[in-house]
């Protein structure tokens, strides 16, 4: 039995590691495949994280959008922190 629970209030958090990154959990990921292919000295899982890389960079685009729609104040905070990186 699946116990459902309306979110009625939600926030967007800009403090911890979302002050200087918006999408932390991607940035994980992109860099331990970057890691493992470099520690594998496999030109083909560098390629696959550039592939990866890719794919999140567009879905962020998608969910940015939304996350605008959701949080008037989310413009203010994308001009303040980088995407996948602090300088980004």
């Amino acid at each position: 039995m699946a116990i459902s629970k309306s979110v009625t209030r939600l926030n967007l958090i800009e403090n911890g590691v979302y002050k200087f990154i918006r999408h932390p959990i991607y940035t994980g990921l992109i860099l331990s495949f970057f890691g493992f292919a470099i520690i594998s000295d496999s030109g083909y899982r560098i390629l696959i994280t550039a592939v990866l890389f890719l794919l999140f960079y567009f879905k962020t685009i998608y969910e940015e959008k939304r996350l605008i729609e959701k949080f008037p104040s989310y413009l203010e905070y994308k001009s303040r922190s980088g995407r996948f990186f602090p300088w980004s």
